[in-house]
């Protein structure tokens, strides 16, 4: 997205992609849009078009503060949504398991400390045996943490927001202590290197869309995979049909033959496989250490190679290498001397 004098170093910036400081003329015309926008719902209301008029206002807000946050640099607006798209991944499968849990009666509020146990155990597991090693041993974490929500909630029929806060703080407290306990002490368990994005032919090569959307990891293409499957089998499947049965009014889902309890297990360890599998995304990037070729892949993505040259390279690399015990690497690295200085990393 950059035209490169060097492979570090920036020469100019490309307008069809790029936000730039020259652009600020552009964020005023937005500003005045919102003015514009805001004036007419305060005197005469938008009536209809209210929805419309404030997707447009958000969206103007949003270019406008990204092209002041430019000012005196450049950044990859695509780059910024490729990157937001990946980080959607865990919401968008945690979202997946919230629905499968909710539809079968189930109040699920344990997905976080799902997400997070996998992230642990897929980080771990993937620095000793491997990545697809890693996957397996997150989607069984979720597994497990669900069976525990399953197990008090259905069996012995304890308040299912309790439950899912008691296996919240579970995860929360036993990463915490492993990975302080554990992690610090062996740090060879706790380098993963990441999935890199893999382009989809012909599809890639379309401008901006090509690289938001058709340019990404393979947890991308799942997340996207599950939601088309999980729409289609709840809504057009004898298994959908049941499951909302049992949600809705168990009491007749039993007396046509369903077996609610059964049923209720299964789609609860089915939410948490799924849960598990969007914790895959965090491990890298939330409890595993990156390498220094997979910082610098990151700082490509996210369109903050701005200004890098070689010594601010080796710098990052220092930093990577060495850490900074008991301060975050995600913010202010002053020896780095990036533009906006934000690195993308972890927490050493």
């Amino acid at each position: 997205f950059f035209k490169q004098k060097t492979a570090y170093e920036i020469k100019e910036c490309d307008w069809s992609s790029d936000v730039c400081s020259s652009d600020l003329p552009f964020a005023s015309a937005l500003a005045i849009v919102l003015v514009a926008l805001g004036a007419a719902q305060l005197v005469r209301g938008l009536g209809k078009v209210t929805n419309v008029a404030l997707s447009i206002a958000t969206a103007a807000f949003v270019i406008g503060f990204l092209t002041w946050a430019a000012s005196g640099g450049s950044f990859s607006f695509t780059g910024m949504l490729q990157d937001t798209v990946a980080r959607s991944v865990p919401i968008t499968l945690g979202a997946i398991a919230g629905i499968l849990c909710e539809r079968s009666g189930i109040i699920n509020i344990s997905i976080e400390g799902q997400l997070l146990g996998a992230a642990f155990t897929g980080s771990v597991v993937g620095s000793i045996l491997g990545p697809w090693m890693g996957i397996a041993a997150a989607v069984a974490t979720g597994v497990a943490l669900s069976a525990i929500l399953a197990v008090f909630s259905i069996r012995y029929r304890v308040d299912q927001v309790i439950v899912g806060f008691a296996v919240n703080f579970f995860a929360l407290g036993l990463t915490s202590f492993l990975t302080s306990r554990v992690l610090t002490e062996y740090p060879e368990y706790n380098l993963l290197t990441p999935f890199k994005p893999w382009a989809i032919p012909l599809l890639s090569d379309i401008p901006v869309i090509g690289t938001v959307f058709f340019t990404q990891t393979l947890f991308v293409y799942a997340s996207v995979i599950a939601v088309i499957i999980a729409t289609w089998m709840m809504y057009r499947t004898r298994w959908g049909l049941r499951t909302r049965a049992i949600g809705e009014y168990p009491k007749a889902a039993g007396t046509l033959g369903v077996d609610v309890i059964r049923l209720r297990y299964r789609n609860v360890l089915i939410a948490g496989a799924v849960a598990g599998l969007g914790g895959c995304p965090f491990a890298p990037g939330a409890t595993g250490n990156i390498v220094t070729e997979d910082l610098v892949f990151m700082l490509e993505a996210m369109g903050l190679r701005t200004g890098i040259n070689i010594d601010k390279l080796l710098a990052i690399r220092k930093i990577v290498a060495e850490g900074i015990p008991g301060e975050p690497l995600y913010g202010y690295v002053p020896d780095a001397g990036l533009t906006k200085g934000f690195v993308p990393a972890t927490t050493w």
